[in-house]
């Protein structure tokens, strides 16, 4: 097992995490803009853009 690690590009946002993931499922709430990915918890999280759409 290596330990380099693995280059995630979500639309216009690109991050490294230790194993490969499939992070596809977070576009069905938009845009991603920005990713925290180094949260002293191991946790990650993603800042979405809706468009809105005014009636």
């Amino acid at each position: 097992m290596s330990n380099d690690p693995v280059t995630i590009t979500l639309d216009d946002v690109t991050f490294q995490l230790q194993e490969e993931h499939d992070f596809e499922w977070v576009k069905q709430w938009g845009k991603v803009f920005i990713v925290f990915d180094q949260q002293d918890s191991g946790n990650i999280s993603f800042g979405v853009e809706q468009a809105i759409k005014l009636k």
